[in-house]
């Protein structure tokens, strides 16, 4: 992994990785489609605009942050988890200030109504999810006296995780 990286891989699948399924290839080609159709071929390599990259970026960080919010349980169908991924991703793209004001702003709402449904998601997925899938898929120490994550550490833990992934 790490040779074809330092070759300019932005991307490495292998069947071995946890989570493997046969769609992961084909779902990572849809992703990137519109990017492999619009590159620009130069002599020495390809040329990706910045806007390009920075949608594929987007893109593969909400996916990224989708499959682990799946992981430990959270509701797809909750407005939490759309708001829990706007966050991640935006702070996984560096736009950490008022990351509450980003999400609202994006999504017409007001900063509190975010912040109790992203607590909301988050507290529901630690009361249903079994205690050893938790402590399976989340492995970030939890510093509330309740025994489960703040917004900030639950953000801080996947957009950290989704960076590196």
């Amino acid at each position: 992994h790490d040779i074809a990286r330092s070759m300019g891989a932005d991307y490495v699948l292998t069947k071995c990785q946890e989570g493997y399924t046969a769609k992961l290839p084909i779902e990572f080609l849809k992703i990137s489609r519109e990017l492999i159709l619009t590159r620009k071929s130069t002599g020495s390599g390809v040329i990706i605009t910045a806007t390009q990259q920075s949608e594929y970026s987007e893109k593969r960080f909400r996916r990224l942050a989708f499959e682990e919010m799946n992981l430990v349980g959270i509701n797809p169908k909750s407005s939490g988890y759309q708001y829990l991924a706007d966050a991640i991703v935006f702070l996984a793209q560096d736009k950490n200030d008022h990351i509450y004001k980003l999400v609202a702003k994006k999504n017409g709402k007001a900063d509190t109504t975010v912040a109790r449904a992203m607590q909301n998601a988050i507290n529901r997925a630690w009361n249903t999810t079994p205690p050893e899938i938790l402590q399976k898929y989340y492995k970030a120490t939890i510093k509330s006296d309740r025994g489960v994550p703040t917004i900030t550490e639950f953000i801080y833990y996947y957009s950290h995780k989704i960076q590196t992934a």
